[in-house]
């Protein structure tokens, strides 16, 4: 996961992954931008953090030589591989995750690679587009990656009713992100 919102928003799929793998550790791979959030998702069993600035800096502004982006790279999935993983679930549309992703071993492998399943492909060409997408974009990644799609809206009007209200932000940083703000009246 690349930004902190991102981070925020895949609280639904931890859970989820949580309800499908109910014995299982859930790792969960970030940059290190997000290390002050580990709070925010409490079904997380052990973080990992990787250097995201630095191997972008390495690659667009050449701080170094190209190589050394590779053997950080090679280092982080050294790292992870010590983990020993029964499976791996990438819930990014990225390059560098899908480089990241293919370096870790796992025990068990999806039947098809995640970056070319069909879910995935559709993400990667509406988001590369700038196509507006007509369904929640966690509900679309759950599909990717076999995990059950409760609604998010059924799970925020259950979860509501536990808290006090809802906090939404309607805007990010990024504007081909955002919903219209005319489809939220």
């Amino acid at each position: 996961l690349l930004r902190i919102g991102d981070l925020l928003l895949h609280k639904e799929l931890v859970e989820r992954a949580r309800k499908k793998y109910p014995n299982s550790e859930i790792h969960v791979l970030t940059n290190d931008l997000c290390e002050g959030l580990t709070e925010c998702l409490p079904s997380v069993s052990k973080w990992h953090f990787f250097p995201r600035s630095y191997i972008q800096d390495i690659l667009v502004k050449n701080i170094h030589r190209v190589e050394k982006a590779e053997l950080t790279i090679k280092e982080i999935s050294k790292k992870l591989n010590q983990e020993n993983f029964d499976l791996v679930l990438n819930a990014t549309h990225n390059q560098l995750s899908v480089l990241l992703i293919d370096l870790i071993e796992t025990r068990e492998k999806p039947k098809e690679k995640q970056q070319s399943n069909r879910w995935s492909l559709y993400l990667n060409e509406v988001l590369a587009t700038g196509k507006e997408v007509p369904f929640q974009l966690i509900d679309a990644l759950s599909a990717s990656l076999g995990l059950e799609a409760t609604t998010t809206a059924d799970s925020i009007r259950t979860k509501s009713v536990e808290r006090s209200g809802i906090c939404l932000q309607l805007t990010t940083s990024d504007p081909k992100k955002n919903w219209p703000i005319e489809r939220w009246i």
